[in-house]
């Protein structure tokens, strides 16, 4: 994690350093010229944390380790809100400084900067679009309610930084410098390049290794069903019980669309398996548009929600759907001989997945494990567990369920003297912009 922090100062103080050579002499000047250095020091910052954009959600592999897939989710969250408030802050700056040298009203100068030629019509453009994701964001809870929407909304992003891009070099008063020139180059090229590779390149040249392909689907519980994988080399597919990867599948109604799920089960298998709950729109086609024979692309594995070195004792708590990634962890602390408690709370019975297999490993007294039943006990809470657990500030907890569930045991379990470096969470929700009503 510090090595990323430290590349993100190292970047923005040589952009910094380079508007300082460009512009700091207007800083000394009228108000006008003051607010036409803040506009281009805005716009050089606004468009740097856009590239941090690429690269947070770009599934680097040294990125997804340090951070996690969370912890660059919250990142990528909090990176944008910076980058669209200097982007926007931008082009209020430079109109009111321009408007004030050209003795015209804010409006006006508008209307010149929208009509002002291809760069800054480009620009105007490249402002409306980051607005339009900017707005989507806000309203995804409450209009754009599911993931699909909400992904097609922010391939503007992509647009939007391609248009500013050439505005940049073409009106940016501070590329006068070669050496500046230069470095926003290839500051650019390679964020975009890891972004493109990560992103695009390595899931396709998975594909040529292993030839994924839909194996079987296999109807788990009411809305759950299991994804079969078969493969070429398998066993050279390395990932851990515990991590995710974003799955394509090439059907004509869906290619477009790249959605994340756990592995439900450990490697070393000769097929991988995940297994998807009707939450939305794509998943509520995975019946009747997965076929087996099916190709698909995989882009993973990530995260690290993964069993730590040497840990003696563990508490998996999974809720609804979040049992999936607990369900391999579960498997891989059993063959390690850890002892390792599950709990898995549904809020019906009924619900429940996976019984013949997490009964084979009880069976084999590898784990214990414990069924919570909302509908009848109530939500889960860390009293609950204390009573079910009472050892379970000495274990490594991990917590798969709705976001509200694990915000909420996660708080109330470190308010119970559980350590901070023993608490480990998966979110649940699509990149975790808006999640579902948890009953667990």
């Amino acid at each position: 994690m510090t090595a990323v922090i430290i590349c993100y100062f190292i970047g923005a103080v040589i952009t910094v350093i380079g508007w300082w050579h460009g512009s700091s002499s207007l800083i000394w000047g009228d108000s006008a010229s003051v607010f036409l250095t803040l506009g281009r020091l805005t716009g050089l910052l606004g468009f740097y944390h856009l590239l941090w954009q690429f690269l947070l959600i770009g599934r680097l592999p040294l990125f997804d380790r340090w951070l996690g897939f969370d912890r660059l989710a919250r990142w990528h969250r909090r990176n944008a809100i910076i980058a669209l408030t200097l982007i926007f802050v931008h082009p209020v700056c430079l109109i009111v400084a321009y408007g004030s040298f050209s003795n015209v009203s804010w409006w006006s100068q508008l209307a010149v900067f929208v009509a002002g030629g291809e760069g800054l019509t480009a620009a105007t453009v490249s402002l409306a679009l980051f607005g339009l994701v900017a707005l989507s964001s806000w309203l995804s809870k409450y209009i754009i309610r599911s993931y699909e929407r909400w992904y097609l909304v922010h391939l503007a992003v992509y647009a939007g930084i391609l248009l500013s891009f050439g505005h940049q070099l073409k009106w940016g008063g501070d590329f006068s410098q070669q050496w500046f020139v230069l470095w926003w180059q290839i500051v650019t090229g390679v964020a975009l390049a890891l972004f493109v590779w990560y992103r695009l390149v390595w899931p396709l040249l998975n594909y040529r290794r292993h030839r994924f392909a839909v194996k079987e689907v296999i109807a788990e519980a009411p809305g759950v069903v299991s994804v079969i994988i078969s493969g070429r080399q398998l066993d050279r597919f390395n990932f851990q019980p515990g991590q995710f990867a974003m799955f394509r599948f090439l059907s004509p109604k869906i290619w477009r669309e790249a959605h994340p799920f756990s592995f439900s089960q450990t490697p070393g298998q000769n097929s991988l398996r995940i297994t998807i709950k009707n939450l939305g729109d794509f998943t509520a086609t995975i019946k009747n548009t997965i076929k087996p024979g099916l190709p698909l692309l995989i882009d993973g594995p990530h995260g690290n929600f993964t069993l730590p070195v040497g840990a003696a004792k563990l508490l998996l708590i999974g809720g609804g759907i979040g049992i999936t990634p607990i369900r391999a962890l579960a498997e891989a602390a059993a063959k390690k001989r850890v002892d390792t408690v599950v709990v898995y709370s549904t809020h019906q019975d009924s619900e429940r997945i996976f019984n013949a297999e997490f009964a084979m490993l009880v069976a084999a007294g590898r784990i214990k494990m414990i069924s919570h039943v909302s509908a009848t006990a109530g939500r889960l809470s860390a009293a609950k567990l204390l009573l079910l657990v009472p050892d379970l500030v000495e274990r490594e907890i991990f917590v798969c369920g709705p976001p509200d569930m694990n915000q909420s045991l996660r708080q109330q379990l470190l308010a119970n003297g559980v350590p901070q470096s023993r608490f480990h969470w998966e979110r649940f929700s699509f990149q975790s912009v808006r999640s579902p009503t948890s009953k667990f």
